[in-house]
């Protein structure tokens, strides 16, 4: 799965289970790895952020180390999520 598949998981999850949702957020390491995600680094650190009602968290992503030498149209494809490196760990 990539990021936004994952993502999509977890919320839908977190929506139709309270419990869940609670875990997360007191330890998302933990909760991701009893989801599945066994290869999860202990290096990367999970920040679980809920947007509230009226609020908007934009996730700025670290752009890709090639930036520079992009065409709009690449950089485009790339911010909405078209050929994310970013993949799961399942």
């Amino acid at each position: 799965m990539n990021r936004y598949e994952t993502e999509e998981k977890i919320n839908l999850k977190a929506w139709k289970d309270p419990e869940f949702k609670k875990k997360l957020q007191a330890d998302p390491h933990a909760t991701l790895k009893e989801l599945g995600m066994k290869n999860l680094p202990a290096s990367i650190k999970v920040k679980v952020v809920e947007e509230q009602k009226n609020e908007w968290c934009i996730v700025l992503h670290v752009p890709p180390a090639n930036v520079q030498n992009l065409s709009e149209e690449e950089l485009k494809k790339i911010s909405a999520g078209a050929g994310v490196g970013w993949v799961c760990c399942t």
